[in-house]
């Protein structure tokens, strides 16, 4: 069946404990005996994974909540990302791609599962998960164009480009799954907000203009003028 998440923390304590003996854990993430008030709990948010015969990931305990993946998304928001200007002080010396590294593999742990709980097209759906992917997408966007300068993000151009295109095609398809559920069930209160649906619609054409063949945007611009042409004209 499918997997429900019901691990509340930003990484199950089995997880953690593994990683922190074996020396997985990101330094971002080490204990540091000087502030003992900082435990795992409190610094460690999942990293990413992928599924293997000796490695399942679709496991209740170890797969979050949607508050958890909020409190994860929430805790690299306000304590990750501007930590090459505004230092903390259990974590020495950051430099901005190494920030950017870790968002980039936390932020895919965090839509992956929501993937392993059968969050997709004509499946799951819901105002937090949209919400999250949102902010996903609008900070990748906005960090890659910020890192442009920095020449050690020149080898992660590829990766910040997949994982924007990614994001964005996760939010396209919310959308539709939204809009086609409120068409057949006369729903009037969509899964986010028009603002926000058309700027991120904005993204994702923009995007697929530069990255993919004319055929799959102008079959997806088909769609968006039948099932949400509010978009178009917001």
């Amino acid at each position: 069946g499918v997997c429900i998440g019901t691990c509340e923390r930003m990484k199950a304590e089995r997880e953690a404990i593994v990683d922190f003996n074996e020396r997985l854990d990101h330094r971002f993430e080490r204990l540091n005996s000087d502030y003992p008030e900082l435990t795992l709990e409190h610094i460690a948010v999942k990293r990413f994974a992928r599924s293997a015969p000796m490695a399942r990931l679709n496991i209740p305990e170890i797969v979050r909540t949607e508050r958890a993946l909020v409190k994860s998304l929430e805790y690299i928001e306000e304590k990750i990302i501007d930590l090459d200007t505004n230092p903390r002080y259990y974590v020495p010396n950051p430099v901005l791609s190494e920030i950017w590294l870790y968002v980039w593999d936390r932020t895919r742990m965090i839509r992956k599962d929501f993937l392993l709980q059968d969050y997709r097209f004509e499946s799951k759906n819901s105002p937090v998960c949209v919400m999250i992917h949102e902010r996903i997408a609008r900070w990748h966007i906005m960090s890659h164009h910020e890192m442009q300068g920095d020449p050690e993000f020149k080898m992660y151009n590829k990766y910040s480009f997949g994982h924007t295109g990614e994001t964005l095609k996760a939010l396209w398809e919310f959308y539709l799954d939204d809009a086609i559920k409120r068409l057949k069930s006369g729903a009037t209160t969509a899964v986010s907000s028009l603002h926000n649906r058309s700027q991120c619609m904005g993204y994702f054409v923009l995007y697929y203009m530069q990255h993919e063949e004319g055929a799959y945007l102008t079959e997806k611009l088909q769609l968006l003028t039948e099932y949400m042409p509010e978009l178009l004209d917001p």
